[in-house]
């Protein structure tokens, strides 16, 4: 799974969503870490897979973004 956060500033670029959980079950909450420039207020997101994982199939629901030195949350 990866994810590209867009802002006014510029793109964090695909970055790889992955963590020790078997992530993206239903009913489960996942949390990743992304490190990325200063991207000014966010405009969109960009998240995909490329299907060639065994089980690829996932469920999102939402996806909600913190920054980490201001605090501001995004959903």
């Amino acid at each position: 799974m990866t994810i590209n956060i867009i802002g006014e500033s510029g793109e964090s670029g695909l970055k790889i969503l992955d963590n020790e959980e078997n992530n993206f079950e239903r009913n489960k909450v996942d949390v990743f870490g992304v490190q990325t420039p200063d991207l000014g207020k966010l405009q969109k997101i960009n998240i995909g897979h490329d299907n060639s994982e065994f089980g690829a199939s996932w469920f999102l629901d939402k996806v909600i973004i913190t920054n980490q030195k201001t605090q501001e949350v995004t959903y």
